[in-house]
């Protein structure tokens, strides 16, 4: 998968060590916990789908049931005209019970508790997507915060220049190219903060994005996450790891619980081969002389054979198209752990290289343009050169570490650890 280029996706528990939230709401930094933990308790989307979930649930308990009996009164030969019901020669009270055969009831029973689940996982579905998408808003916040951090950091050296320049003019210690370091300078500055204003826009954004998913109100403020996180710990993908992730993952999750239904569905549609009994009994007065009367119906489902037929033959090819998507999803997921593992493990050892060798060499290059600059010995064009270096590395160093979440995130939730729904 392609990296650098993509959004900020997604967030897993414990990437980071540091301050803890409150329990009752943020504390000093917002931590990832906490936001995960807002996302599964107050996102609608969530609510929304274990709502269908219990509804489903209790479909399940309703499959139980027979159909319902029917009790109905008659009349007979009431005189005309009028509509004296007193004077029927017969009255006749019936009732009926249409009894499933035996299976069908219990087949039914175990199609809806297969719906059951796999509205559950389709709920853990949601779960995941949600707290993917606020890991992505998460990421865009510590990115957008950690580099408003840098720059500004930059533009302080930039006015330590400025103020070199100045003195140095004052003193007459300047030649025509050192007179360029004052508008240089000023000019390099100008452009960071319309840098920051483009930073600052994206922090507000993945703010409100956080306060959407976690159902908060706008004008709450939130902390800022960690600026200084440690690299995260490299995941274990590793064979057992893999079948945790064809095991967990929300997707196939989703396919195995749908290929479940569909085989109770098509277990029950062959059932529908079976006939129903229908049994009444009624009480008759017979110009006062009571008499009963009882009857039993059966239907003949295979008089019109191609109906069910037909039905069946539906029920065995959704069967055989889940079980495609099933393999589908499999697949799907094998490679992207790969693709993660593989992404995770380069992008790991560049953010190591970047803070043991780039960024301490890029801070000596800063400290030494400026104080060269100052003594003299320095140009205009390398002592800024050294400024922008050290600010490029340590930007560098900020995307990588958020990239590095991501892809840690993405594994967990490859395997289903970045949030299930049983509830």
């Amino acid at each position: 998968m392609k990296h650098p280029h993509i959004p900020f996706l997604f967030l897993v528990p414990f990437l980071f060590s540091g301050p803890a939230f409150a329990r009752g709401g943020p504390g000093a930094v917002l931590e990832l916990d906490w936001v995960r933990a807002q996302v599964a308790r107050n996102n609608p989307d969530v609510k929304a789908a274990r709502a269908l979930v219990r509804a489903a649930g209790d479909e399940a308990k309703a499959s139980l049931s027979w159909p319902d009996p029917q009790l109905g009164v008659e009349y007979w030969q009431v005189p005309r005209p009028g509509l004296d019901l007193g004077q029927a020669v017969q009255k006749q009270l019936d009732f009926s019970q249409t009894i499933p055969f035996p299976a069908k009831t219990w087949l039914a029973h175990q199609a809806a508790s297969q719906g059951a689940r796999e509205a559950r996982a389709r709920a853990g579905q949601v779960l995941q997507q949600r707290l993917l998408e606020a890991g992505q808003a998460y990421w865009d916040l510590y990115g957008a915060c950690a580099s408003l951090r840098a720059v500004s950091r930059t533009l302080e050296v930039l006015g330590r220049l400025v103020s070199i320049s100045d003195a140095r003019n004052r003193f007459g210690r300047v030649d025509r190219m050192g007179q360029l370091m004052d508008p240089m300078a000023r000019m390099q500055g100008a452009e960071l903060e319309n840098r920051m204003e483009g930073l600052r826009h994206e922090r507000l954004l993945a703010l409100r994005e956080l306060d959407q998913l976690m159902a908060r109100d706008p004008g709450q403020a939130l902390p800022d996450p960690p600026l200084d996180p440690p690299p995260p710990r490299a995941p274990a993908t590793d064979r057992q790891a893999l079948e945790r992730a064809l095991a967990g993952r929300a997707e196939v999750r989703v396919a195995q619980s749908g290929l479940a239904r569909l085989r109770s569905e098509r277990s029950l549609a062959r059932a529908g081969w079976w006939p129903d009994l229908m049994l009444q009994y009624s009480a008759v007065d017979m110009a006062g002389m009571p008499v009963g009367m009882a009857m039993a119906k059966v239907n003949l489902p295979f008089v019109w054979f191609w109906r069910q037929g037909s039905e069946e033959a539906a029920a065995d090819r959704r069967e055989q198209a889940s079980q495609r998507d099933l393999e589908s999803a499999r697949d799907q997921t094998r490679r992207m752990v790969l693709d993660e593992e593989s992404a995770f493990q380069s992008e790991l050892a560049q953010l190591e290289r970047v803070r043991r060798e780039i960024i301490p060499e890029a801070a000596r290059a800063r400290s030494l343009g400026v104080e060269g600059y100052r003594l003299g010995g320095v140009g205009v064009s390398d002592a800024l050169n050294a400024v922008l270096a050290d600010l490029a590395a340590r930007l560098q160093a900020v995307g990588l570490t958020a990239q590095l979440g991501r892809s840690r995130a993405v594994l967990e939730r490859l395997m289903g650890n970045a949030g299930r729904d049983d509830q």
